[in-house]
């Protein structure tokens, strides 16, 4: 009777229900209601997709944005050639369908960078949207849906906007379309043309037995005929079109100098400068920056904003509405396509310091801010005494920023970001003397002038004084 045991079990192993493990493209981010519903914009839901024919199991997988919110801890399994449907808050969110698991935390109207993450740390999807979703419409609340799961999910051309308002939740998108398999040919495309006239009637015409399809819809007798050949190599597919339209950000940018805690306002006189180590202007549209502590803030460019070449750019806390927390905070540049491209982290603010870089990487606090020029560094923690110029220049960049008086150039979608060209050191700091030594000569003229003056006014009313006894 032992035999029966092993049998049992065998069979206990094929009958049960499996789940297997994933690899890219078998489970996608298919559809996603970041604008949320007719009903409320916090109705908002994310829909994944199984292509294959087995359950796969979620248990320990991460749906994550990579600016923090959201961050969801995927429990369950999801159905072969089935849906897995995430709603916000409460399982109201779609009152049609069920929710397989309900998360926290909204999805950015201006895009969001979205990764599916296995429990092993690979990234199973990748929705690279951040600035701008590639579809949807927030009036209309039709949804963002996918295409087809074998296409990137951070190929603009993958996604379209539902055709239907509300989408298509926990079902086949309306969007959906078939993957389109390549055909073989041998023919060289560029030994063909075209012929002046073609037969109306004609809607294929056959070379070297490959398929040519004829548009004769509106030729006409003496026109000539467009041809498409159904050859993958001669044909850009939409992906490849997406790839070559990709743009190169240029990465000599950075943030150069900030101003925490001012020794007036800090709603008005804090400030952030950037500068373009290019040697050409710099197109800056839809950049962010954003703080790391507090009340977190981002600020973006709009469309057409440039810097120019080797120059500075200021911005002031009104114009971003970043607040610089005092008790220490950090900024982020952050590309368009979502690369952060530099963070700059401080503790505790200096009162009426800046932070400033230094060479490359290193930062200072500097007590010479220079909002829009060259930054000035004398390194207090080493007690380095000022140079005589360098003093003077601490004395003109007080009365420079004390009170704010350096206002950034608004910046609009027509006019290019106005910005400040680099000021030499010497010929900044000969101006600079020059200014402080007249302020100097009428301040001791005045001191002289003060002091003889109460001087004779004494001495009047001491001798008239006398007199009257």
């Amino acid at each position: 009777m032992r035999w029966i045991i092993p049998i049992v079990f065998t069979f206990a192993l094929l009958l049960a229900p499996q789940t297997f493990a994933a690899t890219p493209s078998d489970v996608v981010i298919n559809e996603i209601a970041w604008m949320g519903t007719t009903e409320s914009y916090n109705n908002e839901w994310v829909e994944f997709y199984n292509s294959t024919q087995n359950e796969i199991s979620l248990d320990g997988w991460i749906l994550r944005a990579t600016d923090g919110t959201p961050i969801i801890n995927l429990l369950g399994a999801i159905p072969g050639n089935g849906y897995f449907l995430l709603e916000r808050t409460d399982d109201n969110t779609v009152p049609s369908q069920t929710a397989h698991q309900i998360y926290t935390g909204a999805l950015g109207n201006s895009g969001e960078h979205l990764e599916l993450v296995d429990n092993q740390g690979a990234i199973v999807d990748d929705v690279n949207s951040w600035g701008n979703w590639f579809a949807g419409d927030n009036t209309s609340k039709q949804t963002m849906e996918r295409k087809n799961s074998k296409l990137a999910g951070s190929d603009v051309a993958s996604w379209k906007t539902a055709n239907t308002i509300g989408g298509t939740p926990k079902a086949q998108n309306g969007a959906n379309e078939p993957l389109q398999q390549p055909q073989q040919s041998t023919l060289d495309q560029n030994s063909l043309t075209t012929a002046p006239e073609q037969n109306q009637n004609s809607s294929t015409t056959t070379a070297s037995d490959d398929i040519v399809s004829v548009d004769s819809s509106t030729s006409t007798a003496n026109a000539s005929t467009t041809l498409s050949f159904q050859k993958q190599a001669d044909v850009p597919s939409a992906d490849t079109t997406a790839q070559l339209e990709k743009v190169i950000y240029p990465e000599n940018i950075f943030i150069n100098e900030m101003m925490p805690s001012p020794f007036g306002s800090d709603e008005v006189e804090e400030w952030i400068e950037i500068f373009n180590g290019n040697d050409e202007a710099a197109d800056i549209s839809l950049w962010k920056i954003r703080d790391t502590a507090g009340a977190i803030n981002t600020y973006e460019f709009p469309k057409n904003s440039t810097v120019s070449n080797r120059s500075y750019l200021v911005l002031s806390r009104p114009t971003t509405q970043i607040t610089l927390s005092n008790e220490g905070d950090g900024l982020e540049l952050i590309m368009p396509d979502g690369k952060v491209l530099e963070k700059v982290n401080f503790s505790k603010a200096l009162r009426g310091k800046s932070y400033a870089r230094k060479e490359n990487t290193a930062w200072l606090w500097s007590d010479v801010p220079t909002p829009g020029s060259a930054n000035i560094i004398a390194d207090y923690k080493n007690n380095v005494s000022d140079t005589p110029q360098i003093a003077q220049v601490k004395k003109q960049a007080v009365k420079i920023i004390k009170p704010f008086d350096h206002k950034p150039a608004a910046i609009t979608t027509t006019t290019t970001i106005a910005t400040t060209t680099t000021i030499d050191l010497p010929s900044q700091q000969t101006a600079s003397l020059a200014s402080a030594n007249t302020a100097q000569t009428r301040s001791f003229l005045t001191a002289v002038i003060s002091l003889l003056i109460a001087f004779f006014s004494g001495l009047f009313i001491f001798v008239l004084k006398r007199k009257l006894r």
